[in-house]
């Protein structure tokens, strides 16, 4: 609360309005912080996601998200620098691109599942070292997913899950080998 008073004060201070906008602006800033702690809230805490012990960022499912990762970014800013994140379960979002170079902000990913939500569309990288070594589960299922680009999911060498089922897609097309063998060989589910 301290920073956010010294914020307050620096840009009235800007805008030349004086001390007595600067004592109304911390009195009532001060009967905010107090009713958020009254309510059992935090300002460093995102009101709509968690994280548990294992590394899952789990959001409400409640259409929080149309824009993704830009809203986690807005409504959870403190999320986005965790950097042990694991799975992302973000089920009943209404975001309809997934643009998979935003997720390289969660370096140890091993789990996207983004079921039951409105993706139409998956975009490819465009960055020529884009990399998420450790992704092995991708769960899709009961999306709008039509057309997912060729090749799409051979980027992901650990991928051993992927789950697109209840979307109108008529076919995915790999040109990786270890992922055919995986099909072949019932690993890959």
């Amino acid at each position: 609360s301290k920073i956010m008073f010294k914020e307050i004060n620096d840009q009235i201070t800007l805008l030349g309005l004086g001390e007595t906008s600067s004592m109304i602006a911390s009195n009532v800033t001060r009967h905010i912080i107090n009713w958020i702690d009254s309510q059992g809230l935090s300002c460093t805490q995102c009101p709509y996601c968690s994280i548990n012990l294992a590394g899952e960022l789990t959001c409400q499912e409640k259409n929080l998200l149309s824009i993704f990762p830009l809203h986690l970014k807005i409504y959870c800013p403190t999320l986005i620098t965790n950097q042990g994140i694991k799975a992302l379960k973000l089920n009943h979002q209404h975001f309809n691109v997934v643009n998979f170079d935003r997720l390289q902000i969660f370096p140890e990913l091993e789990t996207v599942q983004f079921e039951h939500g409105k993706i139409t569309k998956l975009k490819e990288s465009e960055d020529a070292h884009f990399k998420l070594p450790n992704l092995q589960n991708i769960l899709l299922n009961d999306n709008k997913l039509f057309d997912i680009p060729e090749g799409f999911f051979d980027q992901f060498k650990a991928l051993s899950n992927v789950d697109l089922s209840n979307n109108p897609l008529d076919e995915v097309v790999t040109y990786s080998w270890p992922l055919c063998y995986k099909q072949w060989k019932n690993e890959l589910s």
